[in-house]
């Protein structure tokens, strides 16, 4: 695809990229820390809250992979919200449960409505078409730095040492032809 530039905008190259997104990553997440302060709360609780009323009793492993973060760190933002009576964990033994309590779905309801000023401010700025047209772009961004699939790990494996000591004793019992001497 061959695409004319416009003289008078600079050559965008893939770092021009990486700094703009994470620009754009960082004032959007302090603009909802903002928001969300006079709570006391963060975007990466909020995000949890979310989470768990769109998937009541979600397990805790489950909200980690939703969130993108590792289990430590989802447990520590649950701890948190455990702390502010937002949150209920249940323990099962084997696995455990978040749910919402009672003052956490009264919260919720403020916080989104607090919350909801970022995405508006988006959608202020910028129309449908430009907004789609981001989110194609964004999506392929995302493709295009998903890391390679590897293998399983025993597929890559070097062969067996039994099979490896064989292949010399065939080599040893099967010298290759000596070089023809000249006499002299």
């Amino acid at each position: 695809m061959t695409t004319t530039r416009d003289p008078l905008t600079p050559y965008i190259t893939g770092w021009e990229l990486v700094i703009a997104a994470r620009r754009f990553q960082h004032r959007m997440e302090v603009a909802m820390d903002q928001a969300l302060e006079g709570f006391a709360i963060t975007f990466a609780q909020y995000r949890a809250l979310e989470a768990i009323d769109a998937t009541p009793r979600m397990h805790i492993s489950a909200l980690a992979r939703k969130l993108r973060l590792t289990r430590q760190a989802t447990q520590a933002v649950t701890k948190k919200l455990v702390r502010a009576d937002y949150l209920r964990v249940e323990d099962h033994g084997y696995v455990k449960t978040v749910h919402i309590t009672q003052r956490g779905h009264q919260h919720l309801r403020l916080l989104r409505d607090s919350a909801s000023r970022i995405p508006s401010a988006l959608e202020a700025a910028l129309d449908y078409d430009e907004r789609a047209a981001l989110h194609a772009l964004l999506r392929k961004a995302d493709l295009a730095l998903e890391p390679p699939r590897r293998p399983t790990w025993w597929l890559d494996a070097p062969p067996s040492v039994p099979e490896w000591l064989r292949e010399l004793e065939r080599a040893d019992a099967n010298p290759p032809p000596a070089a023809p001497t000249t006499g002299g």
